[in-house]
């Protein structure tokens, strides 16, 4: 997941065309984003409202691996792959994230492509389609020489989906929104946890000797 910015180069219109149909499934629409200073609108509101979340803090503790060199624990995101200044495109908010105003953020999305996923009905199965929706279109970004990360942190906010809705004009249910663009610059590998965090050596099942 690429959470720096991109190059700034506009994905063509024949790219963009080419991505909505891969992401295309049953039940689930891939529709581009065209209404910019909405999204930044709620980004931001939805930014502010994870920032004072005590809740949500302590969970993103949680999921964010401490990798220093002298003090490596945790699981999840690493946090030397958090780039300064990642909202909105991280969509991890911190306390001690500086949040942009709207019209930094959408300064900031003008110069990328998204896709909203919106689906017809907002049950697990539909939200399994749209993940398989939006697989697809990732993979069909990579192979065309883009990078990707997807949001949907925002999205868990009530006020968002139904103000994405009204404003948009949707008719069905918003589950992941994909920024989609050039990256200036390869993302460097992740660390990874060692083999004996993960799987313990136990005795042989005697059905197996």
């Amino acid at each position: 997941s690429h959470r720096a910015p991109f190059e700034g180069v506009a994905v063509p219109p024949a790219v963009v065309r080419r991505l909505v149909a891969a992401g295309g499934a049953h039940g689930v629409e891939a529709r581009p984003v065209h209404e910019i200073a909405v999204v930044a609108r709620l980004l931001h509101f939805a930014a502010e409202t994870f920032r004072e979340d005590g809740a949500y803090q302590r969970e993103l503790s949680l999921w964010t691996i401490r990798d220093e060199p002298a003090h490596r624990h945790g699981v999840g995101i690493p946090m030397s792959r958090i780039p300064a200044g990642s909202v909105p495109w991280a969509g991890l908010v911190r306390r001690a994230t500086e949040i942009p105003e709207p019209p930094e953020l959408e300064r900031r999305l003008a110069g990328e492509t998204l896709l909203l996923f919106v689906t017809v009905d907002d049950s697990r199965f539909d939200h399994v389609r749209a993940g398989y929706a939006m697989e697809h279109a990732w993979l069909a970004a990579v192979d065309l020489g883009l990078a990707a990360a997807v949001l949907t942190q925002p999205l868990h906010l009530a006020q968002v989906r139904s103000a994405l809705c009204e404003d948009l004009g949707l008719t069905g249910f918003p589950q992941a929104l994909l920024r989609i663009g050039y990256a200036a610059e390869a993302d460097p590998p992740s660390p990874r946890r060692a083999v004996d965090e993960v799987l313990q050596r136990g005795p042989r099942p005697a059905s197996l000797q």
